[in-house]
């Protein structure tokens, strides 16, 4: 039932104090939070000035969390498929969510077209919703994590570390017997 608690119970101490309390964690002020401080904050783009998604004063959005370029990778039968773009006002009230996705009575390969998925839309809205964050999960964890850090970042350490340590440096794994 409650996840942080559990934790809180099993690790005790160790567990960091909590500074935020998220009491609705799918709700639009929810997804203005995880996009502009939370997983997605190092994903926030300026959205074009002449974006046609309008925010609440006929304004338009003023930024924009982009994962649309994962909707083309293939993804279990029976799942949908990833991606979203979130647009928000100057506010950080969510505007709209545009999704690629398959035009209805085609099949699956076919070219994807944009879906607008808008607050108020009741149902829809929340499963864009949540098909974007689950989105912005995947793609930090695999591209910006594992890609950016492991691989990437990695090897620059790893050759800095060879190529400027002394053999007899503690760092350097040679010099351990």
């Amino acid at each position: 039932e409650n996840p942080v608690k559990f934790v809180m119970d099993e690790v005790g101490a160790v567990y960091p104090k909590i500074h935020q309390q998220w009491a609705d964690k799918t709700g639009d002020e929810a997804l203005a939070h995880f996009c502009r401080s939370g997983l997605a904050a190092h994903r926030v783009e300026l959205a074009p000035e002449d974006c046609p998604y309008l925010d609440a004063d006929g304004k338009p959005a003023k930024f924009v969390v982009r994962t649309n370029e994962m909707a083309t990778l293939d993804v279990k039968e029976g799942c949908d498929r990833y991606g979203g773009d979130a647009y928000f006002g100057a506010d950080w009230r969510p505007v709209a969510i545009v999704r690629k996705e398959t035009p209805e009575q085609c099949e699956w390969w076919s070219t994807l077209v944009d879906k607008v998925y808008r607050p108020g839309d009741g149902y829809k809205w929340e499963y864009a919703k949540f098909a974007f964050r689950s989105t912005v999960f995947t793609l930090v964890t695999f591209v910006d994590h594992l890609f950016g850090l492991h691989m990437q970042t990695s090897e620059l350490v790893m050759l800095a570390t060879r190529e400027q340590l002394s053999t007899d440096h503690p760092i350097d794994r040679k010099s351990v017997v």
